[in-house]
């Protein structure tokens, strides 16, 4: 459904994994990572400049709501000119959200899918090394099983490298050295001892019978959860300490509108729903990635784990740049 996108996209990540990664799976994910939220970088900031005007505002959207609760049009347009007045855009909070989302779901299918999405081989080769290596089409993640269970010829008799090529060129297809990139990938999956083709477990049986296979995939998943979780709470602590800056300063603000001038004051500070939904989310994001950790491929949790590390050095980086702002503001004011 999605081919459109995830062809191209697979074919970037095609580019890093042949290039500067060196053919290793995990730096092809971590250097994708990173082109991605610089990349995205903009768009976070102005998240969270508009989120921290929204908390601003929130008396005032209150006050009009309690104002005009009888008039839905007559709110409407209040709302629209505070908004336009305060240079907020509602929907700019939810923008990287919606971004990132349908990134994470086709980089889930590429990287469960590398033998389609990265080396682009049709489904009739597919099925032949997966038949030779065997796994059924009907297991789980078959692409990246067939790779995990590649084997050199020391380990494995008869070369299972050289019966890929034979079955591939009976095909037909006019690919070569099928099982030497196959026997590479496999190589590549190995990233400082994480095997990234392999489902995480917490099944202690697993475990102890191979504590050096399944232990580092469990120690990625707890790093995963524990930066989900700093991740948000960074996040919600930034927008909070810069909110509440705001309106100690803003206590009375004058705006004028149709040669007009307006005052609202600020109301007393109620329960705010969307500091609940904040703090909220704090925990339901760790509690989703503990979920998926052991139901998703390793490198799917690598990706997940390389981007809050890099989003808490996001913030930190934007943080200041939202101080610097309001230095500026303030000498400009």
């Amino acid at each position: 459904m999605f081919d459109f996108i995830m062809l191209p996209l697979g074919q970037f990540l095609n580019l890093i994994y042949t290039t500067i990664a060196g053919y290793n799976y995990g730096w092809t994910i971590v250097f994708f990572t990173i082109i991605v939220r610089l990349a995205m970088m903009p768009l976070t900031y102005k998240q969270q400049v508009s989120s921290i005007e929204m908390q601003r505002i929130q008396p005032y959207v209150k006050d009009l709501q309690a104002k005009y609760k009888n008039d839905k049009e007559k709110l409407n347009l209040e709302m629209m000119a505070l908004y336009k007045e305060h240079n907020v855009n509602p929907a700019g909070s939810c923008l990287p959200m919606l971004i990132q989302l349908p990134i994470m779901i086709i980089l889930y299918q590429i990287i469960t899918r590398p033998l389609a999405y990265l080396l682009r081989y049709p489904n009739e080769i597919i099925w032949k090394i997966q038949e030779i290596v065997g796994v059924a089409p009907s297991s789980s993640y078959p692409e990246i099983t067939a790779v995990n269970l590649i084997k050199p010829a020391a380990d494995n008799l008869p070369n299972m490298v050289t019966q890929i090529d034979a079955g591939v060129a009976a095909l037909g297809t006019g690919l070569s050295n099928v099982g030497d990139k196959l026997l590479q990938m496999h190589n590549g999956l190995n990233f400082f001892g994480l095997k990234l083709g392999v489902v995480p477990t917490y099944d202690f049986g697993k475990i102890s019978a191979d504590p050096a296979l399944y232990l580092p995939l469990l120690l990625l998943c707890i790093i995963s959860v524990v930066l989900t979780f700093f991740s948000s709470k960074l996040s919600v602590a930034s927008m909070k300490k810069n909110a509440a800056h705001h309106n100690k300063k803003d206590e009375v603000i004058e705006v004028e509108r149709n040669k007009k001038t307006k005052v609202r004051t600020a109301q007393p500070e109620k329960k705010d729903p969307t500091k609940t939904m904040s703090n909220t989310m704090m925990y339901i994001g760790p509690l989703m990635t503990l979920f998926i950790a052991f139901t998703v491929p390793a490198g799917v949790m690598l990706y997940w784990t390389a981007g809050y590390a890099i989003m808490i050095v996001q913030q930190l980086i934007i943080n200041r740049m939202i101080y610097n702002k309001k230095v500026r503001d303030s000498a400009n004011g």
